[in-house]
């Protein structure tokens, strides 16, 4: 069905009331269309199918933009990050990745997070590990308490030397023999009290040591579940 409303110059095609100059109602077809390497324009619909242009440099790649994709290869203009050369490019991606920044080679995105930088002065610098090994500095600041198996306030035996031991005999332990025996080798210094027990005024403190405080300097992975895809940047056709 063809129809024309000479008064608003309209042409319909399938359509009894076209709204629009040329106004379809179907699929339409266009044969020999201009291929263009660097159109200015690009043909866009709306939603109700209603056909306009636009600068095809607002919507098209700029060069410098990353992507991530699950391609493998370079691919419309887009270059795999992985560190290659600059010299290894064709000519025009070469030049545009020379105008980027990247005088000798692309930065490599093998294994590596994006992170947006704070300084664009400093894109494409690589920083950061997929390890870790923790030291005490990263710990919590804590404080251990502990008691000996004896409380600290008990009444306990000490060891300790008899300094009159060139006269009166070796090391003492223990209870002194009665200082009224002056008869054979257990004779000990008189002036010394019988007794070699401390009693709760002898309160103190002991030191301890943790045997088994230190570990081996272990490192583990602080990557997260991630599924594996690559990234590119724009250089251009």
């Amino acid at each position: 069905m063809f129809s024309v409303q000479w008064i608003h110059s309209q042409t319909g095609i399938n359509i009894k009331q076209p709204t629009k100059a040329l106004d379809v109602n179907g699929e339409l077809r266009v044969r020999n269309i201009k291929t263009e390497k660097d159109p200015e324009y690009i043909i866009v619909t709306d939603a109700d199918g209603v056909v306009g242009k636009k600068k095809y440099e607002e919507i098209k790649p700029q060069k410098g933009d990353v992507k991530r994709g699950f391609q493998k290869t370079d691919h419309h203009g887009w270059y795999l990050l992985d560190g290659r050369q600059i010299s290894s490019l064709p000519s025009n991606a070469s030049l545009s990745a020379k105008n980027i920044g990247y005088a000798t080679a692309l930065p490599s995105a093998t294994g590596k997070f994006l992170k947006i930088s704070g300084n664009a002065q400093y894109t494409a610098s690589t920083g950061g590990k997929n390890t870790v090994i923790l030291d005490k500095n990263n710990l919590s600041k804590l404080s251990f308490t502990g008691e000996t198996s004896l409380s600290s306030n008990a009444s306990h035996n000490h060891s300790f030397i008899d300094k009159r031991s060139d006269i009166f005999g070796s090391n003492f332990n223990g209870t002194l023999a009665n200082v009224g025996n002056t008869n054979g080798a257990n004779k000990r210094n008189p002036h010394l009290s019988p007794q070699a027990k401390t009693t709760n005024s002898g309160n103190h403190t002991h030191s301890f040591k943790i045997s088994n405080a230190g570990g081996n300097s272990q490192s583990f992975s602080i990557v997260p579940e991630y599924i594996e895809v690559n990234t590119f940047i724009y250089l251009g056709n």
